[in-house]
């Protein structure tokens, strides 16, 4: 187990070099899905549309190198 862990810290590591940054309205929208609130809500929040919600999010996806909403907030808190 410790092995695993040790080897995920790693991956994290390296991963933590070749991201690109984040621009704050992507840390924004984080933080909406870090409080649980959906697409609709977090445009609702930002006073933005859903669609662009959707957008950033892809975004964020692809800079941290994540695929799920979940795997989003174990890399952003990282």
């Amino acid at each position: 187990m410790e092995r695993l862990c040790q080897q995920v810290q790693a991956q994290h590591s390296s991963l933590a070099v070749r991201r690109e940054p984040l621009t704050a309205r992507e840390h924004e929208i984080i933080r909406g899905v870090q409080q649980g609130l959906m697409n609709k809500e977090i445009a609702t929040q930002l006073s933005i549309s859903d669609k662009t919600v959707k957008t950033h999010l892809s975004t964020i996806f692809r800079k941290l190198q994540v695929r799920q909403r979940g795997h989003l907030l174990s890399t952003a808190l990282t």
